[in-house]
């Protein structure tokens, strides 16, 4: 996600974590759950699976993996609509 959000002439670690959380809480369950969990919280894949209501830590893993590409897409769309290259 840095990468794709590479503001770093315009904005200081700090900012850009809490742009990209912001990001990742506004695409709802099941990911603002997990990628949280997962990236913030630093949760194993076996917690978060219980927490979360998967069958398995693999079935937790499967989804993560899924959030991921959804929020990359949805930040490269936010940047190109802020006027942002990324």
């Amino acid at each position: 996600l840095m990468k794709l959000l590479n503001l770093s002439k315009h904005l200081d670690t700090e900012e850009r974590e809490h742009i990209i959380r912001s990001l990742v809480e506004q695409l709802g369950a099941p990911c603002a759950p997990l990628l949280i969990g997962f990236l913030w919280e630093n949760k194993s894949m076996s917690n978060l699976a219980q927490e979360l209501g998967y069958s398995s830590a693999d079935s937790a893993k499967t989804q993560k993996s899924k959030c991921m590409n959804k929020v990359k897409t949805f930040v490269k769309h936010k940047l190109i609509e802020y006027g942002y290259e990324y």
